[in-house]
């Protein structure tokens, strides 16, 4: 009965604001943004609907196609928002999927949409950020800046961070567009998404630094060596104070504060990471790691015959992360333990969306499962 409330509520949500044209009330389980909150810790602490007893009986509830999509979507106030390599922005009930509307921006949109203010914010592949009206889809104001990428914009205390791969940090006003500050002070080709919390914004460059600049001023605060990595830079993740961030070759967990280095676990993963009440979960190929966050110490690992390659979302006990084999999978945050498994039309290579009971995941089209309403 649960389940068909919340399930209930999110049409209803999204169907009084198509028909007002007023932009829905948030619900203490959204998922604003890419990683959840914008300290990008990819867990769901609202989630109460699917827990590690029932998630086996999710069911897919609908599909979008709306283009190449391979970016997590936001769900905030009963509509789903999503980007496209097909250049628009989308919005669909969460419920049914129905679309109600779409803005066409200046190239493909790899990067995930963030919610806040009434505002959907979204960075396109030619490194243009904007602001579209949540309830109507009009541009509000958009930004061009000096880079490519595939990032996504975080939004915290009135401002969007934006990092493309040319190296510079970008802080926007988030009502109005207007550039606070930006700096390329050892931000060299960044390309991931920021992290904020504790007045700093962190930033992981693609030569191993973890870098935190003010929130205020874009003052460099420190800079401390990771790890070399030979892929893409991730997302650090911030939580109890402490930074965590992966690379290709190794973990790391570093003071937030101080910037000083705590631990590393040679641990290595294409992927982010996420933090859930203390415990670092990471995807290691085919393997799923549970950490101490505190010091890094293994709490426990399980492996799987699937290769993961994207980061992990959790939720109430539950680890939802998809595969290169073409599924979706849910795992027993705890020990690995395999849930729930799915069929997707191609890979994913994007962090699942949990919100409100239902998850929803990118592969190609764009998927959300339910408990049966």
């Amino acid at each position: 009965m649960r389940a068909l409330s919340a399930f209930a509520l999110a049409a209803t949500l999204a169907a009084a604001a198509l028909s007002s044209g007023t932009y829905a009330k948030a619900l203490k389980g959204d998922w604003p943004m890419l990683g959840f909150d914008a300290a990008g810790t990819r867990y769901n602490p609202y989630e109460t609907v699917l827990n590690r007893k029932n998630v086996k009986s999710l069911k897919l509830v609908w599909q979008a196609n709306i283009g190449d999509t391979r970016s997590a979507p936001a769900v905030v106030g009963g509509v789903v928002y999503a980007g496209s390599d097909d250049g628009h922005l989308y919005a669909m009930d969460a419920a049914s999927g129905t679309r109600l509307w779409s803005f066409i921006t200046d190239s493909a949109i790899h990067a995930s949409p963030a919610v806040s203010y009434g505002l959907v914010f979204a960075a396109s592949s030619k490194g243009s950020v904007y602001a579209v009206d949540a309830a109507s889809g009009t541009e509000v104001w958009s930004y061009r800046t000096d880079g490519t990428g595939s990032g996504s914009a975080t939004v915290s205390n009135g401002q969007v961070f934006f990092a493309p791969d040319s190296g510079t940090l970008y802080a926007i006003a988030a009502r109005t567009g207007k550039l606070q500050w930006s700096t390329d002070r050892f931000a060299a080709g960044t390309g991931g998404t920021p992290a904020v919390a504790n007045g700093l914004v962190y930033s992981f460059s693609e030569l191993g630094y973890l870098n935190a600049y003010s929130t205020a001023s874009g003052a460099l605060m420190w800079s401390t060596f990771v790890h070399a990595t030979d892929s893409a830079p991730s997302s650090p993740a911030i939580s109890r104070g402490i930074a965590v961030v992966s690379t290709s070759n190794a973990i790391a967990g570093i003071d937030a504060v101080s910037g000083m280095r705590l631990w590393e676990q040679n641990i290595g993963s294409l992927g982010s990471i996420a933090l859930a009440k203390g415990h670092v979960h990471i995807a290691e190929d085919t393997a799923l790691w549970n950490l101490r966050a505190a010091d890094g110490s293994v709490i426990g690992s399980s492996e799987d015959d699937v290769f993961i390659n994207t980061s992990p979302a959790v939720a109430n006990g539950v680890l939802y992360a998809g595969t290169q084999s073409k599924t979706a999978n849910a795992f027993n945050a705890k020990d690995g333990k395999l849930l729930w498994s799915a069929p997707v039309a191609s890979a994913v290579y994007a962090s699942p969306t949990v919100a409100n009971g239902m998850v929803y995941f990118a592969a190609g089209q764009l998927y959300a499962f339910a408990l049966s309403p």
